[in-house]
């Protein structure tokens, strides 16, 4: 969050902070000033931590620019919280300038293309995009002289907000995706790797990792494979490290890069689905290549691996970053489209799809079970596209709708490719 400040969060129950960790300064006042605004606006804090968290974590075809600027606005509403002068706060307004500035093209873009369609987008959208937009002229106020790459943003929301409002929410919705059929040997780790870097399948079980044995310089070796992320929205230079492990003692026995521009130089993250990272590792003396199992690691990432993985866990991990996806995916489009976007159908494939397991366990932990989702989906197309239309959070026990709303609600960039979607 801020120099010596981490939060943690919890996407099924954004309303609440669910830790807070802070270096031992020498000078605790930076520290006690973020508690104090925490505890008095934990709105805003919370939602700048969501935005940074599906960044890492949701696994669905984000606008960068988007994201990046709604990043930007939070982190001015988050430095608004703290008092003048402070130090935290000057940190996140240099941040959020710097970002926001770095983000205005490509959302420049995006606005213009829509003025050229010659309607503002629907209502979700529009709403979405009419908040960042307001949080550009706010940034506008932390400079003492014109900006232009902060006022082209503010001028192209002006042009859109001259046109009619869309209204599309009678259109035919997306056809939904089958399950993609993977090849692969291994299963990617969602905690090891960001989101919109490598493509993670459609299913629980669809290995993406795919491993070939071969003889390179002599020795033994494995060469990996993993299809790049189809879309805009990755690092443009990521850092994917190979670790080798023995499937029975689950030892380290490897180690390897993969992605590396002098071996495979056609890789990119902006071509088509064809896009893939690739590379060799060698395997150690007397060790068989179907006795390893292949990890991919962003190896820039800063945070400690975890320990050697357990396969409930792994598929455990892998359910709720699926289910993350297509559940906020499905939100979308029902506030987008309505009943057009068949819910209810949706969400009982979703259930399906996650399973099996006991009905009423939860599918991870703090997750929802699959009886709640299948009831959820018992309430049928227009009352489950009005329940997620909602403006406020759903009361009761109806846990699961009311994440995404207030913190956790979506992003800008999520109704964006919902949108886009369809119009492709």
């Amino acid at each position: 969050m801020a120099p010596g400040i981490a939060i943690s969060w919890d996407p099924t129950a954004p309303h609440r902070c669910a830790g807070f960790r802070a270096e031992a300064p020498e000078d605790l006042r930076p520290v006690v000033d973020v508690l104090r605004a925490l505890g008095a606006e934990p709105a805003r804090w919370l939602r700048l931590v969501a935005l940074l968290a599906f960044d890492r974590l949701l696994h669905l075809p984000l606008n960068r620019s988007l994201l990046d600027a709604e990043i930007a606005v939070a982190q001015h509403e988050v430095a608004r919280t703290l008092a003048p002068g402070s130090g935290t706060r000057e940190h996140l307004v240099r941040q959020a300038l710097g970002r926001a500035r770095d983000a205005a093209p490509g959302l420049l873009r995006y606005l213009e293309h829509l003025v050229v369609r010659g309607s503002r987008p629907p209502r979700a959208l529009d709403a979405a995009l009419e908040r960042v937009a307001a949080g550009y002229r706010s940034l506008l106020g932390e400079v003492g002289e014109p900006d232009p790459q902060l006022a082209v943003v503010t001028e192209a929301w002006h042009q859109l907000s001259q046109l009619d409002v869309g209204d599309d929410r009678g259109a035919d919705p997306v056809p939904r995706s089958a399950p993609s059929a993977r090849g692969g040997v291994d299963l990617l780790d969602p905690r090891m790797v960001k989101a919109r870097l490598l493509d993670l399948g459609t299913a629980v079980d669809a290995a993406e990792i795919d491993v070939t044995p071969m003889h390179w310089k002599g020795r033994p070796a494995v060469r990996v494979r993993v299809a790049a992320y189809g879309g805009p929205g990755g690092p443009d230079d990521p850092d994917l490290a190979v670790r080798l492990v023995e499937r029975r003692s689950g030892e380290i026995c490897g180690h390897g890069l993969l992605g590396e521009r002098s071996t495979v130089p056609s890789l990119s993250l902006r071509e088509a689905d064809d896009a893939y990272f690739e590379g060799v590792v060698e395997l150690p003396d007397g060790v068989d290549p179907d006795d390893v199992r292949v990890d991919l690691v962003d190896a820039g990432a800063a945070r400690p691996l975890p320990p050697a993985i357990d396969d409930a866990e792994l598929r455990r991990v892998r359910r709720a970053a699926l289910f993350l996806a297509a559940w906020r995916s499905l939100v979308a489009e029902a506030r987008l489209w309505g009943v057009g976007a068949a819910p209810a159908d949706r969400l009982r494939d979703l259930a399906d799809r996650l399973g099996p397991g006991p009905a009423d366990a939860p599918l991870w932990a703090g997750g929802p079970s699959t009886a709640s989702l299948h009831r959820l989906a018992d309430l049928g197309d227009e009352a489950l596209a009005e329940l997620l239309a909602a403006d406020g959070p759903p009361t009761g026990v109806r846990r699961t709708p009311a994440a995404v709303h207030g913190p956790g609600d979506l992003l800008a960039a999520e109704v964006a490719a919902a949108f886009e979607r369809r119009a492709a």
